[in-house]
């Protein structure tokens, strides 16, 4: 791959990711009801990066594929490509959910008992 294609791809890689990006941003500054039924951001860094690079994902899916309605995925998709892409964007919508199934399990753990007395 010679210097050109190179600078060509990673521009466009770039692009696609500000697309995505901006989509979200759109989604969820609208509150629009496809990405409420996905859960919130976590607020812990990590979890919340994972969250939004998934809800890109979804974004992605669901602007390729000119998806309008509330349900985060559409209809059932048509085409081949369709269903390659539409595997990826469930694969982000279960991976929102075990994200939130962690921040709701973490959120209900007691906090921890101090033991009276002396400890090391």
């Amino acid at each position: 791959m010679n210097d050109e294609f190179r600078r060509a791809l990673t521009e466009r890689r770039g692009l696609i990711e500000t697309r995505a990006d901006a989509l979200l941003e759109a989604a969820l500054t609208d509150k629009h009801e496809w990405i409420m039924k996905l859960g919130t951001q976590p607020k812990q860094a990590r979890a919340a990066q994972a969250w939004r690079y998934a809800a890109r994902t979804i974004a992605t899916y669901r602007d390729r594929y000119g998806i309008t309605g509330d349900a985060p995925l559409g209809a059932s998709a048509d085409t081949d490509m369709q269903k390659i892409d539409a595997a990826r964007a469930r694969a982000a919508v279960d991976r929102l959910r075990d994200l939130s199934h962690d921040r709701d399990r973490t959120s209900r753990r007691p906090a921890p008992r101090h033991a009276a007395g002396r400890t090391l």
